[in-house]
């Protein structure tokens, strides 16, 4: 696609704004915070926002209920798959599950997910969820074999 053929859905500051706010919401590991920074940016026209927001509930359903976070983690890491190489922001969320019967709040717990905001001229352009990206060890090794 030709650079003035990509169309950004924000404006350069509000782009900035919107990748601090969307951090924010993922760290939350809320499902209605995400769709308040969707709401609060007029993006729910965006085609591929149904999508967007079912993952969204998916991936944070875990956290409403009967578990206790313990810590949130996020670091740059890079997608393998359906945007391969680009910088992703990961998050790994570690937690116990107050209904594990004997085990109760004893085994912790990894989840893992990430964020994928293409960025063009400080426009963005793209947002979805990445489903396969690297670890931090896996950066860690990347970076330190270069």
């Amino acid at each position: 696609m030709q650079k003035d053929q990509i169309s950004s859905l924000l404006s350069v500051h509000q782009t900035s704004d919107f990748v601090r706010d969307i951090k924010r919401a993922c760290l939350d590991l809320s499902f209605q915070s995400v769709y308040n920074v969707i709401i609060n940016y007029n993006l729910m026209n965006y085609d591929d926002i149904d999508d967007f927001l079912v993952q969204a509930e998916l991936i944070f359903k875990e956290f409403k209920v009967k578990s206790n976070v313990r810590s949130v983690n996020f670091h740059d890491s890079k997608c393998i798959a359906c945007s391969f190489g680009r910088t992703v922001t990961a998050y790994e969320v570690f937690y116990t599950k107050s209904e594990d019967g004997i085990l109760s709040n004893r085994i912790v717990y990894k989840k893992r997910f990430a964020i994928n905001t293409q960025i063009i001229d400080g426009h963005l352009a793209d947002f979805a969820w990445c489903n396969a990206f690297l670890s931090k060890e896996e950066m860690n090794e990347l970076y330190n074999h270069e």
